[in-house]
């Protein structure tokens, strides 16, 4: 982890455990952090200036919409690392292999589609291109 971050969570959250979790396809590195009963994801985007700034533009606009999304308690512009609320283990994709589960997230993420999909994002807003 990125030791600029790392005194940071130290600072801020204090001693922590602290877990790598897996990434996507992208070059952003994941942790998780554990300080007693709480949990944070932190995501460092130190390698992706477009992608980290989309996403807080993302989050922004879906939150906005009143879209379950993980709330940014915390990012950093200059190091692009920020501090996110943790869903926990139950991913979307290992849910929907659930049967008793399958119509009903298969029901909330058309749904949300449909509503990404009637988002108007003006001139303002438009995402970088990566």
């Amino acid at each position: 982890m990125n030791e600029e971050i790392l005194n940071y969570i130290y600072k801020e959250i204090g001693k922590s455990k602290i877990v790598e979790l897996k990434g996507d396809a992208s070059s952003r590195k994941y942790f998780r952090i554990i300080k007693n009963n709480n949990s944070y994801i932190v995501s460092d985007s130190s390698m992706e200036n477009k992608q980290f700034s989309n996403t807080i533009l993302v989050n922004q606009i879906l939150k906005k919409a009143q879209l379950s999304i993980p709330e940014i308690y915390h990012y950093d512009k200059k190091r692009k690392f920020m501090i996110l609320e943790d869903f926990g283990n139950s991913s979307f994709n290992k849910l929907i292999l659930k049967n008793n589960y399958k119509d009903y997230l298969l029901k909330i993420a058309i749904d949300n589609l449909i509503i990404i999909n009637k988002l108007s994002i003006n001139k303002k807003n438009k995402l970088k291109k990566l």
